[in-house]
């Protein structure tokens, strides 16, 4: 019997091995921090052995080969560890010269057009200057920057040099449980500060700086905009074509963007590899008729496609998702004109490091690690999904084949998914079904728009034709959304379960695919492993009595926790919008693994949670002198109360104060003087973040 041999995966696909080298010196940098001068001896010396190994074991070359490439390898991960160093912007040369105190000044070049907010104007600006008593002083960094909305300069945009004595302040986080930590967020994308800057605190100066090819895209962005929005009258359509043709979601309605995201369809209104490939589709279809000239097909047409596919790119944002499909559209095409099949997991993981080593904290990115696994999935599992049914209709079949697309990129983002949003769309399939078609023929209906603007009627007819498309996705959504029971939500997995629920997918898949009865042993250990470490997360939960002091911008709320229980105490979450509490109370409670809350059953202000006693002053109060002194093991001060360190120590023995975010920012500071004189330990939340501490 002859046997089938497949060639290992590592070996048609080279670059694998470097990006998981990258990926290795990305994370010890990141975790361990390396010095620089570490890693480049590390990489100079591994160098060196590889050019050395060049002329060594000779009459061995299997061993040779080994050496070579294991230390072509180290030299990957020290190249991996050294772009994570110098990309952290905190180990710049100038990057405290932004900071010091002795700045009176600090110049600022805006890198991007300004963004219009509900109270202001936002944009990142780079940091060039400090100036101090007229002598400049070269810095670097980058800053968000927000802008009083009431007097803006209309030439104010991107290239835009101003001068502000407003100081930067660091970014920080609220510090509540779960909730996403932006501070980090930042810190990857190279800021670390914000600024705010009142109208009359700030010069513009005449010169406009930038990059020239960066200018011109915002330019033929702000054209596209300006296109759309004279053509797609009705906002919540506009601002679909907006993020659909050029991902510009600034505009977009959060509760519409809740719907899309809900239903499992928000990445048809996010610029990404379905987008691209619908144009190098139709590029491929305009030059078909010339395909028998050779110069145009192997020379005119990959260059012409290419240049449009990055145009298309840098004018989207340059998003990694998209910055993934163009590169690997571009080896396809450079492939393709070579007359050479390049492996799909190659192109693949040549972009990815590509990417990676332009900005190695792309790793961390949601966007990048969602489109990475769906893709990555769609490859491994779309044609075994689409051959379990075999449907002779073409349309049917053409159908089937888009819900076989849909199902498998489903399968290796569902970990992430899970882990990240919380959630699980159960009508995926039926959104997606109706979504991916139609953002496919508005993507096409908004290119032609903006290709024929020119002719009114034309673009008139076309504008009101996308318009009423955009309205039926829209409804069509949001009524699948409204399902009862579409979403699963509130589910919690931590990181050891999102690796489990991995190897889960891989195991069944290797079981399925090629019938490797050891393959369903091991997703069976990883059944068995995913509960334990869910029944050991229960157990801890039930286990739980803590004391939360959220961190909410001028307002408090208080939480005691007891298992998978809470009772507030001090609570303003009336006044809370939905948005803070989505992206701040919500995410605490879920990740503690609280459902039900309870009555306090005490009487305000002192609580009493097993031995620990907890005042909670947000109202004046009237304190008896008692002859023994009761003992606070936390006194939390809210909503302002007007009162002094020295006179509680009257009425008790005060063993932590804590401020909480609700308070003036003078009296937070007299309150801590007062604290620290007295050698009471002080909290202030607005500063340090949420206070969490354990009552068991």
């Amino acid at each position: 019997m002859q046997k089938n041999f497949s060639i290992p995966i590592y070996k048609t696909s080279p670059f694998i091995r470097p990006l998981l080298a990258l990926i290795v010196g990305v994370l010890l940098q990141w975790y361990i921090v390396l010095s620089l001068k570490l890693c480049l001896t590390f990489f100079i010396v591994a160098y060196l052995l590889y050019i050395i190994s060049r002329f060594l074991f000779s009459k061995y070359y299997a061993a040779q080969i080994v050496l070579k490439s294991t230390l072509l390898l180290l030299c990957i991960v020290a190249l991996g560890a050294i772009l994570s160093y110098t990309n952290n912007v905190t180990n710049h040369l100038n990057y405290k010269n932004i900071y010091s105190n002795n700045n009176t000044q600090i110049q600022l070049v805006l890198n991007e057009p300004l963004v219009v907010k509900p109270n202001s104007y936002k944009a990142l600006a780079n940091v060039q200057y400090t100036i101090t008593n007229g002598i400049k002083t070269p810095a670097s960094g980058t800053v968000i920057v927000y802008l009083q909305k009431d007097s803006i300069p209309t030439t104010l945009n991107y290239g835009s040099t101003i001068i502000t004595n407003q100081a930067p302040k660091l970014i920080t986080n609220t510090g509540n449980p779960g909730a996403f930590n932006y501070q980090l967020y930042c810190l990857r994308n190279g800021i670390t500060h914000q600024i705010y800057i009142a109208s009359n605190k700030y010069v513009v100066l005449p010169q406009v700086q930038g990059n020239w090819v960066q200018a011109k895209l915002y330019r033929l962005q702000a054209f596209v905009l300006q296109v759309l929005q004279k053509n797609i009258t009705t906002p919540n359509e506009r601002s679909i074509a907006e993020a659909l043709l050029i991902g510009y979601r600034s505009n977009v309605d959060k509760d519409l963007l809740q719907v899309y995201s809900n239903t499992g369809t928000v990445h048809v209104i996010a610029i990404s590899g379905l987008h691209l490939g619908f144009i190098y589709m139709l590029l491929l279809v305009l030059f078909k008729p010339f395909t028998s000239n050779k110069v145009v097909s192997n020379i005119v047409q990959p260059i012409v496609i290419i240049t449009i596919l990055w145009t298309f790119s840098l004018l989207a944002g340059a998003a990694p998702s998209i910055l993934r499909s163009a590169l690997m559209f571009t080896c396809i095409i450079i492939g393709n004109s070579m007359q050479r099949q390049l492996s799909v997991y190659n192109s693949l993981a040549a972009s990815a490091f590509i990417i990676l080593c332009i900005n190695p904290f792309a790793l961390w990115d949601v966007g990048f690690q969602l489109s990475y696994a769906a893709l990555l999935s769609i490859v491994l599992f779309m044609q075994p999904i689409y051959k379990l049914l075999y449907v002779p209709n073409k349309v049917l079949n053409w159908l089937w084949q888009l819900n076989a697309v849909t199902i498998s990129a489903q399968l290796l983002t569902l970990p992430l998914v899970l882990f990240y949003f919380k959630q699980f769309p159960y009508l995926f399939i039926i959104t997606n079904m109706v979504a991916v078609p139609l953002s496919t023929i508005i993507l096409g209906m908004l290119l032609l728009l903006v290709s024929f603007n020119w002719i009114s009627y034309v673009a008139l007819f076309v504008g009101k034709l996308t318009t009423w498309v955009i309205g039926v996705m829209n409804t069509s959504i949001q009524w699948c959304s409204n399902i009862p029971y579409a979403t699963a939500s509130n589910i919690q997995v931590n990181l050891v379960q999102v690796y489990l629920l991995f190897a889960l997918i891989i195991a069944m898949g290797y079981w399925l695919l090629r019938k490797y009865n050891k393959a369903a042993i091991a997703a069976l250990m990883c059944i068995f492993l995913f509960l334990l470490v869910n029944v050991f997360a229960n157990y801890t939960t039930m286990k739980q009595q803590k004391l939360v002091v959220y961190n909410l911008p001028k307002l408090s709320l208080i939480d005691v926790v007891t298992a998978n229980q809470y009772s507030t105490i001090s609570d303003t979450t009336m006044a809370i919008d939905t948005a803070l509490y989505k992206y701040n109370v919500k995410p605490s409670r879920q990740v503690l693994g609280l459902g039900k809350a309870n009555a306090v059953g005490q009487q305000a202000p002192l609580y009493q949670f097993g031995n620990n006693a907890i005042l909670v002053i947000n109202k004046p109060y009237v304190f008896n002198t008692l002859t023994n002194k009761p003992t606070l093991q936390y006194t939390i001060l809210a909503n302002n109360p007007l009162l002094y360190i020295d006179s509680l120590l009257q009425y008790f023995t005060l063993k932590q104060v804590i401020a909480d975010a609700s308070n003036p920012t003078w009296k937070v500071k007299l309150w801590q003087a007062d604290c620290l004189r007295l050698g009471i330990p002080f909290y202030n939340v607005a500063i340090e973040g949420a206070f969490v501490v354990n009552l068991n």
